[in-house]
């Protein structure tokens, strides 16, 4: 047999090169999990931190209740200290926030802490003050104040008829996402909206355990926000992931209303 000159040469080069390929994308594929991995350990570390802000303010609600017991906004003070960025936790922070329509500067605010029902605007009761209220946040949004009505008189169209027939227009909210059948009310309006407006229910008498025993909802809300944060090569203290938690929780019952994990 004879040899081509510089055969062995094209045979280690071709060689070199398939080997570097393989390098290549077994590299890319060790990379690409790292980062998975990396990115879930943040998910997981954002989520809990938010679960610890959720802990944190049934705490202070079951123990300091009076500190949140305001239902105007002159009322009402932010909690910054415990609340706001607490990084008592490792890999990162945790807040708790609500929002509320400042009904003297006509803004709408947010302050740290959590926030009884009962101050949010309840759209299931047809009053002059919740009319109002809702009028100006609405107006607020640059949308038609016209919708206030609409809120107020137009049942959600998933509603059976038997239901309007044998319900009043109080309580014909079964849940907060059927202000979106609301002829006027668009996802935007609704996003900016939901923080601001509660449901009687969440407020309202029903029978406790024992025979006739009635008990009274003692109910509080708020947005628990987990940061997972960490530190590049450079130094910097950068946000990795954040995770969400909207809650409702009743005092009487120690029991959640309310829960949506984002």
């Amino acid at each position: 047999m004879t040899y081509r000159p510089g055969s062995i040469l094209i045979l280690a080069i071709w060689s070199l090169a398939v080997l570097g390929f393989l390098v290549v994308a077994v590299g890319g594929y060790v990379s690409a999990s790292t980062a998975m991995a990396r990115y879930l350990e943040n998910n997981n570390t954002a989520y809990f931190l938010a679960r610890a802000g959720v802990e944190v303010a049934v705490a202070e609600i079951m123990e300091n209740s009076a500190n949140f017991s305001g239902t105007t906004f002159e009322d009402l003070a932010s909690m910054d200290e415990l609340f706001r960025e607490n990084d008592s936790l490792e890999g990162g922070v945790f807040s708790v926030s609500y929002t509320i329509d400042d009904t003297n500067t006509f803004q709408i605010v947010t302050n740290y802490g959590v926030l009884k029902e009962a101050a949010k605007i309840d759209i299931t009761s047809d009053t002059v003050g919740t009319r109002r209220r809702l009028a100006n946040v609405i107006d607020m949004l640059g949308a038609p104040v016209e919708i206030v009505d609409n809120v107020f008189s137009n049942y959600p169209t998933q509603k059976k008829e038997i239901d309007v027939v044998t319900h009043s227009r109080f309580g014909a909210y079964d849940a907060i996402p059927e202000l979106l059948q609301v002829q006027g009310v668009t996802l935007e309006m609704f996003e900016a909206l939901k923080s601001l407006i509660t449901l009687r229910r969440f407020e309202r008498w029903y029978p406790g355990a024992e025979g006739d025993e009635w008990i009274r909802r003692d109910s509080y809300g708020g947005l628990s926000e987990g940061q997972a944060v960490v530190t590049t090569h450079g130094g910097r203290k950068e946000i990795a992931v954040t995770r969400r938690i909207s809650f409702v929780f009743d005092s009487a019952t120690t029991n959640f209303l309310a829960w949506r994990e984002h």
